[in-house]
């Protein structure tokens, strides 16, 4: 077995993420008939991993302040990095309109989770456009509140690097669902990248990403101006 199936419903959370980071490790090796095997059975244990627990969120004195720890996302981050394996390695085995479910969780989360997903969608829109089309609708909202997020006023450096690699890696994804096939068919998508990606600031920035991406293939970007 590829691994034992318990592991993934563990109560420890450490095992939990062990046995993720195994499966990642199976599943980066190319094994792929393996993995296959088990894919139906592990599946929707590891995509129980993704979902944040609020009961996996404590909060801690710091004198006058009051932090929030939430002990869960070491292991979501490696439950998104394990979709993204299999979504190289078994894309054919995994259904389109459920995984793009749980990638609306993801693209809500935390930056250090939002960034793989961000990349996950990039995929799934070259893979599978017609799929991500029919869900896409949900994406919307997260998509557009990382880009509408605001620094604070006192932010420090290292916080605004981290806000603008944020930005260009939802503006990346955005490109690569922009360029899907009959997307003017979804309305509330052709409305979002009217009044925020081609309003204000960010227009320059997604024309930017909009140019690489076009000088990477080797190709000219569409002119949006």
């Amino acid at each position: 077995c590829v691994l034992d199936l318990s592991m993934m419903s563990d109560p420890d959370r450490h095992v939990r993420r062990a046995a993720v980071v195994a499966l990642s490790a199976v599943a980066h090796q190319k094994a792929v008939a393996l993995v296959a095997m088990h894919l139906g059975a592990l599946l929707p244990k590891l995509y129980e991993q993704t979902v944040v627990r609020e009961d996996m969120i404590r909060t801690v004195d710091l004198g006058p302040f009051k932090h929030k720890i939430d002990d869960g996302l070491e292991l979501r981050k490696a439950a998104f990095e394990c979709l993204d394996i299999l979504l190289d390695s078994c894309r054919g085995q995994l259904e389109t309109s459920v995984f793009v479910s749980h990638l609306e969780s993801g693209l809500k989360d935390h930056p250090d989770v939002k960034s793989p997903c961000h990349l996950m969608l990039a995929k799934v829109a070259a893979s599978d456009p017609t799929a991500l089309l029919a869900g896409l609708e949900k994406l919307v909202e997260p998509l557009e509140k990382t880009l509408t997020t605001k620094l604070k006023s006192d932010a420090v450096k290292q916080e605004v690097d981290r806000h603008e690699d944020m930005l260009r890696s939802c503006l990346r994804a955005v490109d690569a669902v922009n360029r899907i096939p009959a997307i003017d068919t979804c309305a509330p998508f052709q409305a979002f990248m009217k009044r925020t990606v081609m309003a204000g600031p960010l227009k320059d920035k997604f024309l930017q990403i909009e140019r690489e991406r076009a000088e990477a293939e080797g190709g000219d970007a569409m002119d949006l101006s």
